[in-house]
């Protein structure tokens, strides 16, 4: 697999990874997304939510957003700006949105954006969540399709050490 893949597959890992922390129920994680009319994309993940307010929601998909762009800065070695990648632009995006709707004012919504990238860091700090993000990373690249069960399946595995 190119170099591309790899990355792809670490910054979707941690994507589907999130997700599952967060309570979402993943539909797919994958590095052959639907070539549709929307901007190209390399990897796509896909969860359902249920059972949050917006505001549970909103956090989620906040924390969703950015953990893929902070795993592949992990994997790169490489700790930029969000907002600064063209290819991260959607994610950021959307954590951008979900943060401005539940803050007072811009500078709130900053903050929050700020603090969220910085506990993800913390989180994937931890050895075992490391582990179980490469593991995920890795299963990507063997079979490029992975559901909901596998994916969980893994941090369980992880989590569990």
């Amino acid at each position: 697999m190119a170099e591309d893949s790899e990355i792809t597959a670490w910054h979707e890992a941690g994507h589907a990874m999130m997700a599952i922390l967060q309570g979402g129920h993943l539909e797919r994680v994958t590095l052959e997304p639907p070539f549709d009319d929307g901007p190209a994309r390399y990897g796509d993940t896909v969860t359902r939510w249920s059972g949050m307010s917006a505001a549970e929601l909103a956090m989620a998909e906040i924390h969703v957003s950015l953990a893929g762009p902070v795993v592949e800065m992990i994997y790169t070695g490489d700790r930029v700006s969000i907002a600064s990648v063209p290819e991260w632009q959607a994610d950021w995006q959307r954590a951008t949105s979900n943060a401005t709707a539940g803050s007072r004012d811009a500078a709130a919504a900053d903050k929050l954006l700020r603090q969220s990238v910085s506990a993800i860091f913390d989180l994937f700090e931890d050895r075992n969540q490391w582990a179980a993000v490469s593991a995920i990373a890795d299963d990507l690249l063997a079979f490029e399709t992975l559901e909901h069960e596998q994916v969980a399946e893994t941090i369980a595995f992880w989590q569990r050490r």
